[in-house]
């Protein structure tokens, strides 16, 4: 989900109602300016984006990027000093990397509740949340 906002940092506007855990972070939202296209499906869009993402991960770990053995256990770890030096260079430069919506994206949602009526699921209406336990 975090990538969908990535991409598109202007859906950030439809999560609906704001959750309270990340309230304070709300006013950067209402700064991050429109997108050039209007997504007529951003639920359909979310789920066509998968495959990218499941592509892109299995290059990681096929470059070394990414441990596998982490990945195994269901969590992403960068492998330590895999990236080339021009890359991190490249991330010192990025104008996205210190804006409002990358920070929403990496330090607001990871804190909001995901599952369940009140998470982020049904929030965003990205994904299905009523069989959630």
């Amino acid at each position: 989900m975090l990538d969908f906002y990535y991409l598109f940092p202007s859906q950030l506007k439809n999560i609906k109602p704001w959750p309270s855990e990340i309230q304070k972070l709300k006013a950067l939202v209402t700064k991050i300016p429109e997108q050039f296209e209007d997504l007529t499906n951003p639920a359909r869009t979310f789920f066509e984006l998968e495959i990218f993402q499941k592509t892109a991960t299995l290059e990681l770990i096929a470059k070394g990027v990414i441990s596998k053995s982490s990945f195994d256990k269901g969590i992403m770890e960068l492998e330590p000093d895999s990236l080339p030096s021009a890359y991190t260079a490249l991330l010192d430069t990025d104008v996205f990397l210190k804006s409002d919506a990358f920070e929403v994206i990496t330090k607001g949602l990871p804190k909001t509740k995901f599952n369940g009526s009140n998470g982020l699921k049904s929030r965003s209406g990205l994904m299905e949340y009523i069989y959630d336990l």
